[in-house]
């Protein structure tokens, strides 16, 4: 293939990529045992397992930051489900501390400035008078500048 058949290749996968939503909505994890049930068995088993554990699943894009996406997102879903004001604080006390260990670790702070203080804006969003929902997170976490 041409150069220019391979961009046209890459094009159209970014194009794909960028329809999908960066999280979905929560699905019930027999939605992903469907997809396996004519492949692997052990597949299927270890949904069911997970299924004993987990209420349900959300998809992320598989952009190579949806594991950092997926994570931080389930840390903040949880964080506003109990809506502990003092767990709250106390990840905001460890946060703030990481600023100044990027800093002493040779990290400008112009370079991660940015991600902490939305991360920050989001911790403080998660409990208190001011606090907001899962609805609300999500929608945050489908916006690429936040997102990513």
């Amino acid at each position: 293939p041409s150069d220019a058949d391979i961009l046209a290749q890459e094009n159209e996968i970014r194009a794909a990529a960028a329809e999908r939503l960066l999280l979905g909505d929560k699905e019930e994890l027999n939605a992903l045992s469907s997809e396996y049930e004519n492949g692997s068995q052990v597949f299927v088993t270890k949904i069911a397992n997970l299924a004993n554990k987990y209420s349900g699943m959300r998809r992320a894009r598989g952009d190579g930051n949806c594991f950092f996406r997926s994570y931080v997102f389930a840390f903040l879903e949880g964080l506003r489900e109990r809506g502990n004001v003092d767990e709250v604080n106390q990840v905001l006390k460890a946060l703030e501390a990481w600023r100044g260990k990027l800093v002493e670790g040779g990290f400008q702070e112009l370079v991660f400035e940015d991600a902490m203080e939305i991360l920050s804006e989001q911790i403080k969003s998660s409990a208190g008078p001011d606090a907001s929902g899962v609805d609300e997170l999500l929608i945050s976490m489908r916006e690429d500048g936040v997102s990513n």
